[in-house]
Protein backbone atom coordinates (compact mmCIF):
# COMPACT_ATOMS: atom_id res chain seq x y z
CA UNK A 1 0.00 0.00 0.00
CA UNK A 2 1.08 3.28 -0.82
CA UNK A 3 2.17 6.06 1.73
CA UNK A 4 0.65 9.33 2.03
CA UNK A 5 3.71 11.17 -0.55
CA UNK A 6 3.77 8.29 -2.39
CA UNK A 7 0.33 8.32 -3.58
CA UNK A 8 0.93 12.39 -3.85
CA UNK A 9 3.28 11.47 -6.76
CA UNK A 10 1.33 9.02 -8.23
CA UNK A 11 -1.50 11.68 -9.35
CA UNK A 12 -1.55 13.63 -13.18
CA UNK A 13 1.03 15.76 -12.10
CA UNK A 14 0.94 18.01 -8.70
CA UNK A 15 -1.88 20.59 -10.35
CA UNK A 16 -4.64 21.74 -8.68
CA UNK A 17 -7.91 20.09 -8.63
CA UNK A 18 -10.69 17.93 -6.96
CA UNK A 19 -9.46 14.28 -6.14
CA UNK A 20 -11.28 11.25 -4.65
CA UNK A 21 -10.10 8.28 -2.45
CA UNK A 22 -11.72 5.42 -4.11
CA UNK A 23 -11.05 1.73 -2.83
CA UNK A 24 -7.16 2.91 -1.20
CA UNK A 25 -6.27 4.91 -4.78
CA UNK A 26 -6.42 8.55 -5.36
CA UNK A 27 -7.95 9.48 -8.26
CA UNK A 28 -8.77 13.15 -10.30
CA UNK A 29 -13.01 13.75 -8.88
CA UNK A 30 -15.37 15.06 -12.03
CA UNK A 31 -18.95 16.33 -11.99
CA UNK A 32 -19.18 16.06 -8.63
CA UNK A 33 -23.06 15.90 -7.90
CA UNK A 34 -25.37 16.22 -4.86
CA UNK A 35 -24.63 11.85 -5.20
CA UNK A 36 -22.08 11.47 -7.23
CA UNK A 37 -18.77 11.82 -8.78
CA UNK A 38 -17.26 10.79 -12.04
CA UNK A 39 -13.73 9.41 -11.29
CA UNK A 40 -10.89 9.71 -13.82
CA UNK A 41 -7.61 7.66 -14.21
CA UNK A 42 -5.16 7.28 -17.15
CA UNK A 43 -4.47 4.00 -16.22
CA UNK A 44 -6.04 0.47 -18.34
CA UNK A 45 -6.00 -1.25 -15.42
CA UNK A 46 -8.54 0.55 -13.77
CA UNK A 47 -10.97 -1.46 -16.22
CA UNK A 48 -10.63 -4.19 -13.71
CA UNK A 49 -12.35 -1.75 -11.48
CA UNK A 50 -14.91 -1.10 -13.72
CA UNK A 51 -13.48 2.09 -15.34
CA UNK A 52 -14.58 2.81 -19.02
CA UNK A 53 -12.59 4.16 -21.81
CA UNK A 54 -13.69 7.90 -22.68
CA UNK A 55 -14.24 8.24 -26.18
CA UNK A 56 -13.19 11.87 -27.53
CA UNK A 57 -16.03 13.16 -30.07
CA UNK A 58 -14.88 13.11 -33.86
CA UNK A 59 -14.57 16.93 -33.38
CA UNK A 60 -11.42 16.74 -31.16
CA UNK A 61 -8.69 17.89 -33.24
CA UNK A 62 -5.93 15.60 -32.75
CA UNK A 63 -7.70 13.05 -30.76
CA UNK A 64 -5.94 10.03 -32.10
CA UNK A 65 -2.71 11.79 -30.01
CA UNK A 66 -4.84 12.07 -26.84
CA UNK A 67 -3.78 10.42 -24.09
CA UNK A 68 -6.38 7.56 -22.91
CA UNK A 69 -8.36 8.76 -20.14
CA UNK A 70 -10.65 6.35 -18.17
CA UNK A 71 -14.01 7.39 -16.22
CA UNK A 72 -16.02 5.83 -13.83
CA UNK A 73 -19.23 7.12 -12.06
CA UNK A 74 -19.58 6.11 -8.11
CA UNK A 75 -21.48 6.84 -5.90
CA UNK A 76 -20.37 9.54 -2.62
CA UNK A 77 -21.00 6.81 -0.08
CA UNK A 78 -17.92 4.70 -2.12
CA UNK A 79 -15.76 7.05 -1.80
CA UNK A 80 -13.20 7.22 1.61
CA UNK A 81 -12.30 10.84 1.13
CA UNK A 82 -12.71 13.50 -1.31
CA UNK A 83 -11.55 16.97 -1.34
CA UNK A 84 -9.73 20.23 -3.54
CA UNK A 85 -5.58 19.65 -3.42
CA UNK A 86 -3.32 22.75 -3.87
CA UNK A 87 0.15 22.43 -4.04
CA UNK A 88 2.78 24.51 -2.60
CA UNK A 89 6.86 24.98 -2.81
CA UNK A 90 9.11 25.65 -0.31
CA UNK A 91 11.99 27.20 -2.32
CA UNK A 92 15.25 29.34 -0.83
CA UNK A 93 13.08 29.34 2.42
CA UNK A 94 10.46 31.39 0.05
CA UNK A 95 6.64 30.02 0.13
CA UNK A 96 5.46 29.65 -3.42
CA UNK A 97 2.53 28.39 -5.37
CA UNK A 98 3.19 25.01 -7.88
CA UNK A 99 2.38 25.63 -10.86
CA UNK A 100 2.94 22.26 -12.50
CA UNK A 101 5.22 19.29 -12.46
CA UNK A 102 6.96 19.00 -15.95
CA UNK A 103 8.58 15.97 -15.10
CA UNK A 104 9.81 13.68 -12.11
CA UNK A 105 12.39 15.98 -11.46
CA UNK A 106 11.46 19.52 -11.97
CA UNK A 107 8.35 21.76 -10.78
CA UNK A 108 7.45 25.48 -12.02
CA UNK A 109 7.04 27.69 -8.87
CA UNK A 110 4.98 30.96 -9.40
CA UNK A 111 4.11 33.84 -7.47
CA UNK A 112 3.13 37.77 -8.22
CA UNK A 113 5.31 39.01 -5.07
CA UNK A 114 7.78 40.82 -8.16
CA UNK A 115 10.67 42.10 -5.34
CA UNK A 116 11.08 38.20 -3.97
CA UNK A 117 10.99 36.90 -7.25
CA UNK A 118 13.47 39.29 -9.17
CA UNK A 119 16.04 38.38 -6.57
CA UNK A 120 15.13 34.64 -6.76
CA UNK A 121 15.51 34.61 -11.15
CA UNK A 122 12.00 34.01 -12.05
CA UNK A 123 10.81 35.33 -15.59
CA UNK A 124 7.74 36.89 -16.17
CA UNK A 125 4.98 35.35 -17.84
CA UNK A 126 2.00 37.42 -17.38
CA UNK A 127 1.29 40.89 -16.59
CA UNK A 128 1.99 40.54 -12.85
CA UNK A 129 3.08 36.83 -12.72
CA UNK A 130 6.49 35.39 -12.96
CA UNK A 131 7.43 31.26 -13.06
CA UNK A 132 10.72 29.57 -12.43
CA UNK A 133 11.39 26.18 -13.47
CA UNK A 134 13.59 24.59 -10.40
CA UNK A 135 14.41 21.05 -9.79
CA UNK A 136 12.31 19.22 -7.29
CA UNK A 137 15.13 17.77 -4.81
CA UNK A 138 15.56 21.83 -4.15
CA UNK A 139 11.94 22.68 -2.84
CA UNK A 140 9.87 21.22 -0.61
CA UNK A 141 5.79 20.48 -1.57
CA UNK A 142 3.18 20.53 0.46
CA UNK A 143 -0.25 19.85 -0.11
CA UNK A 144 -2.87 21.90 1.45
CA UNK A 145 -6.49 19.31 1.00
CA UNK A 146 -10.11 20.97 1.65
CA UNK A 147 -12.59 18.70 2.12
CA UNK A 148 -15.42 18.74 -0.32
CA UNK A 149 -18.68 18.29 1.39
CA UNK A 150 -20.00 14.73 0.93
Amino acid sequence: MLTEKEKIGEKMELSVGDYAVFKNEVYQANDITSKTVTLVSRKKETEKLGFTKYIFPKEFENRDILPDIYEKIVDKSELTELYRAEYYAIYKNQKFSVRSSLNKENVVLGSSDAQLVNELGFKRTDKYFYEKEVPKNEVIIEEVRTNIIK
